[in-house]
């Protein structure tokens, strides 16, 4: 192979021109053949060669002269010492003219070589060092959660033990309601309620501007509030004159505190299931210690049915004596309670829900008078 002295491409020996860039080749140096039976060549004796045709691919220079000469040294016989050498420098690279107007043969750019980086050798210990970090890291992480546990054991007894003064007692007064006591015995102040009821109204009648109701007069009662108390008199006999809830109810425990000033055909009343002025139950308590049930139900006038004629109990009190009236209605029952006692009960559909009202009701006699306390309406359980 001969290396082209231009562009350092290798091509064959055949070749006389760079395939690359199309400058000429040097000559090939023959090699030495061995000794034969033939003459060697004579020394000075000048040898003709045909010129070489270019190859395929190639424009070639321009042609020489048919008459020229080629003078090639003639080669030594083997075994002589060769004559002085002659270091021929090699001809320059001509860029050639192409022939018939064709472009020239222009070299591809070649880019530079790219230049070698130098490896860089790792140095020793760096996975120890981070190894090291992370060591650190976790230890402090470590010694600060025993910290934290340690402070949360101490904070957390003491908070305990200090949390009733931490945080205030709220304290709830209940509800007081009065129940019926026995005869004979006090009644208590401070009673609650029974388990399961729900008060739906209550009154005291202590304060007339915090009441529900209203002082008031009509042409035959007067209505006004009276030492703690709400009075309702009845100056004619023969009426029934009564101050209404603010509400209708179906199933309750309707109760009443009631004084009684006289006379004692005269009667302290709870009214339930109020229709109308004409359709409603009453339940009376006498003075003489009498008590009834009546339905009013108006069939073109105003007819009074005794559901209860009136009957005598021991557990009522007599005039200007304290008397706890209670009613309660569960659908069609209905059952009568003084003073705690349960005087009847009877089963009665007529009406099943209405209004309510506390009423004085005299017979034969006017100027009746009834003081009336701590009212209270529970829903029944």
């Amino acid at each position: 192979m001969i290396r082209c002295p231009a562009c350092n491409t290798l091509a064959s020996e055949e070749q006389r021109f760079c395939a690359e860039c199309g400058a000429r080749l040097p000559e090939p140096t023959p090699a030495t053949t061995p000794a034969s039976d033939e003459a060697p060549p004579q020394i000075g004796q000048t040898v003709l060669l045909p010129p070489e045709q270019p190859k395929p691919g190639t424009q070639p220079l321009d042609p020489p002269d048919p008459g020229a000469t080629v003078v090639v040294p003639p080669e030594l016989p083997a075994g002589l010492p060769p004559a002085a050498t002659v270091v021929v420098p090699p001809e320059p690279t001509v860029p050639l003219d192409p022939p018939g107007g064709y472009a020239a043969y222009t070299p591809p750019d070649r880019p530079p070589p790219a230049p070698e980086i130098p490896a860089v050798p790792q140095k020793s210990g760096g996975n120890r060092g981070l190894c090291m970090i992370f060591g650190i890291i976790g230890g402090v992480l470590v010694v600060g959660c025993i910290v934290l546990a340690l402070v949360v054991s101490y904070l957390v007894p003491q908070v305990v033990t200090n949390l009733p003064d931490i945080v205030p007692t709220i304290e709830i007064d209940p509800i007081v309601i009065n129940t019926p006591a026995p005869i004979g015995t006090p009644v208590p102040e401070d009673e609650p309620p029974p388990a399961g009821e729900t008060i739906l109204l209550s009154d005291d009648f202590e304060s007339e501007s915090n009441s529900s109701f209203t002082p008031g007069s009509s042409d035959v009662a007067d209505y006004t509030f009276e030492n703690g108390t709400y009075a309702i008199q009845v100056n004619e006999p023969g009426y029934i004159s009564w101050e209404p809830l603010p509400d209708t109810y179906r199933d309750v425990a309707i109760e009443i505190e009631t004084t009684l000033q006289g006379p004692e055909d005269a009667a302290a009343a709870i009214i339930f299931r109020l229709q109308d002025g004409d359709n409603f139950y009453i339940f009376n308590v006498a003075g003489d210690r009498h008590y009834n049930l009546e339905l009013y139900e108006s069939g073109g006038e105003t007819e009074s049915i005794a559901l209860i004629d009136w009957v005598p109990s021991d557990a009522i009190n007599g005039v200007g004596e304290l008397n706890i009236l209670r009613v309660e209605t569960d659908g069609s029952t209905i059952r009568l309670y003084v003073n705690g006692t349960l005087l009847d009960e009877i089963s009665d559909s007529t009406f099943i829900r209405g209004s309510a009202a506390f009423a004085t009701n005299t017979f034969s006699e006017g100027g009746a008078k009834v003081n009336f306390d701590n009212l209270i309406v529970s829903e029944m359980p």
